[in-house]
């Protein structure tokens, strides 16, 4: 499904190379074969994660999942898997005409515009003010166990982190819809098309870039020596993160060029960088710590290890 500029400036020659692609000229059919693998991808992660998540708030008063890093865990779980499913299903409307080109024409702007930037652009928002929170959190411990800002984060309220995680990205973001809405039409070719200006294609990529980048900075700059297993699963969340920068590096730079068969491609692949994020701490926690991956499998827990940012009172233990 072609993102451009509606406009008499779209050239001839790139309305026949789209049409040879297959892009337009031909409504969009369900891409059976393309959800395969992004589907189980999807339900093994989320079983993996919510009994994860299971497991943190069960035994979330003892010290081992009582820091920020599990305070934060929970509500960060929560509101990403939400976000993921969100993410397919607002693709197959989007992408698939899941209910028919006529649902799609009564839209009006209002569902595809929610769509699209709930889609490529609130999700990453989520994902890496919950990375910047904890890392913060991670330094502030280290660096300063007995500050103010140390005690606020140990004493903030999960109704207070909820709203923090879904309001601040938004926030964020809050100018993007501004520069236009998102709306479906039919093209002279007769098939149903999404017109998203290219201008707009450019800046909301940029913002995505600096996001990730952002991220992908501030979980590089994390202190995680003195815990091998968070080394693990920070590396391989910058790892993800830096997959994610990548994303909007091609949307930008194919933007810019003009390039919309490249820009269609990259989007289609994109789920793959919204799973890698949604759920590479739960596996990698499930890979690296013994403890938690004998909770999850439903065997006794003898195991003692420390997960998370240490609290004021292990410091204390450290220094007695």
């Amino acid at each position: 499904m072609p993102y451009f500029q509606h406009t008499s400036a779209f050239s001839n020659e790139l309305r026949m190379l789209l049409s040879r692609a297959g892009i337009i000229g031909t409504a969009m059919m369900f891409r059976v074969t393309y959800w395969i693998a992004p589907l189980i991808i999807l339900i093994v992660s989320t079983v993996v994660h919510i009994r994860l998540l299971a497991v943190v708030i069960v035994n979330r008063k003892q010290v081992q999942y009582s820091s920020f890093f599990f305070k934060m865990f929970i509500s960060q779980s929560i509101i990403e898997i939400f976000l993921a499913y969100a993410y397919v299903i607002c693709e197959m409307i989007l992408k698939d005409l899941l209910f028919g080109e006529e649902f799609a024409l009564a839209t009006g702007y209002v569902y595809p515009t929610i769509a699209y930037y709930g889609c490529y652009y609130y999700i990453i928002h989520v994902q890496v003010w919950g990375v910047v929170m904890v890392s913060i959190n991670r330094c502030v411990t280290i660096c300063a166990p007995f500050s103010r800002l140390a005690k606020l984060y140990e004493r903030a309220p999960p109704a207070v982190l909820w709203i923090l995680n879904l309001v601040v990205p938004l926030l964020m973001m809050f100018w993007m819809p501004s520069q236009g809405a998102v709306n479906y039409y039919r093209n002279p070719s007769g098939a149903i098309s999404l017109n998203v200006p290219l201008y707009t294609v450019q800046t909301n990529s940029m913002q995505g870039m600096i996001t990730s980048v952002t991220g992908s900075v501030v979980k590089a700059g994390s202190d995680y020596r003195r815990e091998k297993m968070l080394t693990v699963v920070g590396f391989a969340l910058f790892v993800a993160l830096c997959f994610s920068t990548v994303f909007y590096v091609l949307l930008y730079v194919n933007a810019i060029q003009v390039n919309v068969p490249v820009i269609i491609t990259v989007r289609t692949y994109y789920i793959y960088a919204i799973m890698a994020l949604t759920f590479v701490n739960p596996w990698m926690l499930l890979l690296t710590n013994k403890n938690t991956r004998r909770r999850m499998l439903f065997q006794k827990s003898d195991v003692s290890s420390q997960l998370g940012v240490p609290s004021k009172q292990a410091f204390r233990k450290v220094t007695n």
